[in-house]
This record gives structure tokens, C-alpha cells and sequence, in this order.
């Protein structure tokens, strides 16, 4: 895949050449030769036809390159729903090659690592995937800073997989100043607030949820760790 990349990389380069830029392109191929005993006019016409040949040739190529990329993509998806984790992270890894800088691939290919491990009784394979979910997740927010689903993810990950909990809190204090709505992110930051002890923070963040959400899951378990929280202060 990587020599095919090398290949096409230049080849999808030149299909954006307009006219002039094949004017310049056949320019520089002609100042190459050295030979002098030809109708200078005349190896230029070939050299032209030549090049919008090729670049009719490259188009075509482009294009179907693309298609490949979108099926891998597609295909991957497919098989995430069928809950086909492995296969899922396989092509998700080969659609990386065709958009490599697409934050969601990498999302989705940690998140098909992260599952798979999930699955797994065998620590050294659970543990492998889990670093590999690591890694994706870490590159998808490198790609875009703020990317929530990535953010929340890898939190998680950091939190209850990896015992990094610290940077956990991080990511989610993070993501919170991006978006206030994102109430999932409030309930598990909520209960670092109780383990260590802030609990009018905590109180904060469960009674913003009750206030904002319209989700009945997440209404109950704000309302229960709410109850919870003001047990402890009152000792009621």
C-alpha cells in the first residue's frame, strides 16, 4: 500500500494542473532535452499531447482511488455495527492510508481497538489494543484539537483502562470548556469530583445536568449521585 501511495501521490498532484500549469510542466520537460536537432515548435506539440494524456490517464486513477478509499470506509463501518471489532480496526487502518488526515477514522479506528480489547480474556492482547485505541485516539485529536467524540473517549479510556486518571480530568476539564452541554462527560467528571472530594463542584455539574438535560438516564443518574453527594455532606 505504502509503494502504491508513493506512486499515486504525484499522480494525483498533477490532476489539478490547468492549462497553463501543463504549459509549464511541458516547458520543463522540453528545457530537459538537450538534443537540438529537432522543430523545437514541433516537440512541444507532442510533449503537450502527451502530458494531457497522461493527466486524462491520472484523473482516472484519482478517481478510482478515491472509490477504494470510500469503500474501505464504508466497509469498516459495516462491520463495526456487526460488532466485528478486529475486521473494523483492519479497515479503518487501510482507509487511514487514503485520508490520513482525517480526524474521524482515527476516532473510529481507536474506538474499534478499545472494543475488541474489551472482548479479550488474554491481558497481552487486551493490553496491545488498548494501546493501539490509545494511539488512535491520541492522533485524532492531534488532527483536530477539538474533537469531542475523540476527547470523551480517550478520557474514558485514560479513567478506567489505563489508570491515568489525572489525565483523564484534564481531557474532560478540556472538552468541557469546548462544549457545556455535553453532560455524559459531566457524570464521569462529576464522580472524580467526589473522589477527591470536591463536592460542591460535583453538585455543580449534577445540577446542571438536571437543569439542562432531556435525557432520562442521564436525569436519573445525576439525581441519584445528587442524593448521594448531600448524603455525605449532611451525613442524612
Amino acid at each position: 500500500m505504502k509503494r502504491v501511495l508513493l506512486i499515486l501521490i504525484p499522480l494525483i498532484t498533477l490532476t489539478a494542473c490547468t492549462k497553463k500549469s501543463t504549459k509549464n510542466i511541458v516547458d520543463q520537460v522540453y528545457k530537459t532535452e538537450i538534443n537540438g536537432d529537432f522543430n523545437s515548435d514541433e516537440r512541444v506539440k507532442e510533449l503537450t499531447k502527451s502530458i494531457k494524456k497522461i493527466e486524462s490517464e491520472i484523473n482516472d486513477i484519482s478517481e478510482k482511488y478515491k472509490q477504494n478509499g470510500n469503500f474501505q470506509r464504508a466497509l469498516a463501518l459495516k462491520m463495526i455495527h456487526a460488532k466485528m471489532y478486529k475486521q473494523a480496526y483492519e479497515h479503518f487502518t487501510i482507509a487511514i492510508d487514503f485520508y490520513p488526515q482525517s480526524d474521524v477514522l482515527q476516532y473510529y479506528k481507536g474506538l474499534s481497538a478499545g472494543l475488541y480489547a474489551k472482548e479479550q480474556d488474554v491481558d497481552s492482547i487486551k493490553n496491545d489494543y488498548l494501546g493501539r485505541a490509545q494511539r488512535a485516539y491520541e492522533h485524532s485529536i492531534e488532527i483536530n484539537p477539538s474533537y469531542i467524540k475523540a476527547l470523551y473517549a480517550l478520557s474514558i479510556l485514560y479513567i478506567y483502562e489505563l489508570d491515568r486518571p489525572n489525565d483523564g480530568k484534564e481531557l474532560l476539564d478540556r472538552l468541557l470548556a469546548i462544549s457545556s452541554r455535553e453532560f455524559d462527560a459531566m457524570l464521569v467528571r462529576g464522580l472524580l469530583f467526589e473522589k477527591d472530594g470536591e463536592y460542591s463542584a460535583a453538585l455543580d455539574l449534577y445540577d446542571k445536568i438536571l437543569k439542562l438535560s432531556k435525557k432520562d438516564s442521564q436525569i436519573l443518574t445525576a439525581d441519584i449521585n445528587r442524593d448521594r453527594v448531600l448524603h455525605r455532606i449532611t451525613g442524612e
